[in-house]
């Protein structure tokens, strides 16, 4: 959930210098810069690591929906719900790539068509 928390750029790859993708510098390290330039760091300092342009809001607003649901009577009904639109999705994405390979097939036919003329 790193790309959550805004460590890992579009491209998936880690933005910071670490191994997990932490932009951790040195208060007066040679990485303050680069850091700086990243919205979301983690910073040393004396009391221990602080992470800078970090906005928790939408993570303690996820967590509050999840609380508010566990304790809900519907809880069960939400998470058939939201199976059923997942199968639903399934289903229409293997039909697209049905026909595609239809599609596909068709272009073949078509150019050995083409070929033999």
């Amino acid at each position: 959930m790193s790309w959550l928390l805004g460590q890992w750029g579009r491209s998936g790859k880690s933005s910071g210098g670490q191994e997990d993708g932490s932009n951790v510098t040195d208060s007066g390290g040679s990485n303050n810069n680069e850091a700086k330039k990243d919205p979301f760091y983690v910073e040393e300092t004396k009391e221990g690591r602080k992470w800078v342009g970090f906005d928790p809001t939408g993570l303690e607003r996820a967590a509050k929906a999840a609380r508010e649901l566990d304790k809900s009577v519907h809880a069960k009904d939400a998470l058939e719900l939201s199976k059923m639109q997942e199968a639903t999705e399934q289903l229409k994405n293997q039909e697209k790539i049905k026909e595609y390979e239809t599609a596909i097939k068709q272009m073949e036919l078509d150019r050995s068509r083409v070929d033999h003329e």
